[in-house]
């Protein structure tokens, strides 16, 4: 069974270092704004595979408050007060002067965070806006003139208690075909990051010595390690179940910063229990690597000793006088196993925080069954299973039956026969 226990605690380890990549690459997308870029895409489809067939039979299609340019304004931009403050004692000068330094910390803010867009909205907040706009108002239209043709000759369209209104057909269709564009688009956006996750995964393995085989050998040869391994594996997967259900982004840097603070911790923790991760003078030799200083200037120490105040930096001996060292780049001398050992640490890494997590769960899993600690299903819980196959078959039928009238809400009249 050690090899067994080996094989999970190597799984938990990959999944806390593809945990880091991750929140690494969430700081990449909110800073690059990457998010907010691919919901304005998406908004794109929506508004012409959904709202635009709506605008037509409306007849109000191409007017300046029923544009592409004000749906995506509409749906993309965060709803904040605008509240400009005037200092009615300072002279116009100093507000000119207050105004400009406030103006352009705000501009950079707002680049920073992407506060005035949104990266994410769900089904409600979707509708919320829609109802309050232009293009609610041509959905309404358009529902409402369906159910007075759809209505027998001589009667109106039934309102009364216990009818459908007339906008849930057309409702339902909009939801669900802005569900399904944002499920693909969602599908979409994850592949193209895969790229991007790879590359970070690299750099994870790197930056972290993240030896594959060195890690495996370990678990398998030293049980007290793997065994405390073993025993976070319900914490790092509580943390992973969190980061899945986090729909939006960290909002501001200092959010930001404490993840990448959190994630850190976490490969700390790996290591104070005996996990071969992070650089070491041996393994700097056994690899055949060698380290570079990336030094920079020191300016406020260069401003101090022009004005003679403040202290000095110790000089760095490793870099010219009034620079400093601000990090170590690793390189190798020679392509060694343990190079090539790294770059595969890369490519597990860079397999995903899903997939590695799946991979523990299906171990452990395996781990209880092989104790006797495994359960079969009972004819009860089969029943369940078939009841839900069988309620799954009449959703189907459901949404199948709704789109069809959705196509005639939006389609031309019926001639009904004489």
């Amino acid at each position: 069974m050690q090899w067994l226990d080996a094989i999970l605690a190597f799984s938990i380890t990959m999944l806390v270092l593809s945990m880091v990549t991750t929140t690494i690459v969430e700081t990449i997308h909110r800073i690059g704004g990457l998010r907010e870029a691919g919901f304005k895409l998406m908004m794109s489809h929506v508004y012409d595979q959904v709202i635009v067939p709506y605008l037509k039979k409306a007849g109000i299609e191409g007017t300046a408050e029923t544009s592409y340019e004000a749906f995506r304004a509409l749906m993309t931009k965060t709803i904040s007060p605008q509240n400009p403050q005037n200092d009615p004692d300072g002279d116009g000068i100093r507000q000119g002067i207050r105004a400009s330094i406030a103006g352009a910390f705000s501009k950079f803010t707002k680049w920073l965070v992407r506060i005035e867009d949104v990266a994410h909205l769900d089904t409600e907040k979707f509708f919320e806006r829609l109802g309050a706009s232009e293009f609610g108002k041509a959905i309404e239209d358009v529902s409402t003139a369906h159910a007075k043709a759809a209505a027998p000759k001589g009667k109106a369209a039934a309102t009364a208690d216990g009818q459908p209104p007339a906008n849930q057909l057309a409702i339902t269709d909009v939801g669900r075909k802005f569900e399904t564009i944002g499920a693909e688009a969602s599908a979409y956006f994850e592949k193209r990051a895969r790229l991007l996750s790879v590359l970070v995964a690299f750099v994870v393995a790197w930056v972290f010595y993240v030896n594959p085989y060195t890690i495996l050998v370990t678990y398998l040869n030293n049980p007290t390690v793997t065994a405390k391994v073993i025993a976070q594996s319900e914490a790092v997967l509580q943390e992973f179940d969190q980061t899945q259900n986090v729909k939006v982004p960290p909002a501001d840097a200092t959010a930001l910063q404490s993840a990448i603070k959190e994630a850190r911790a976490n490969v700390e923790k790996l290591s104070t229990t005996g996990v071969p991760i992070g650089w070491t003078a041996a393994r700097l030799e056994k690899g055949e690597f060698t380290t570079s200083p990336i030094c920079v200037p020191d300016v406020i120490t260069m401003l101090n000793s022009v004005l003679g105040t403040g202290t000095q930096r110790a000089q760095d001996p490793n870099c010219w006088k009034n620079w400093f060292t601000l990090f170590t780049m690793v390189r190798p001398r020679a392509i060694t196993p343990d190079f090539l050992w790294l770059i595969l640490g890369g490519f597990l890494v860079g397999l995903g925080a899903p997939f590695w997590a799946s991979s523990v769960r299906s171990i452990m899993n395996i781990r209880k069954t092989l104790r006797g600690g495994g359960s079969k299903k009972t004819d009860g819980q089969m029943a369940e299973d078939n009841e839900g196959n069988e309620e799954y078959l009449k959703t189907l039928v459901t949404i199948f039956n709704s789109a069809r009238d959705a196509a005639k809400l939006l389609g031309p009249p019926e001639q009904k026969g004489s």
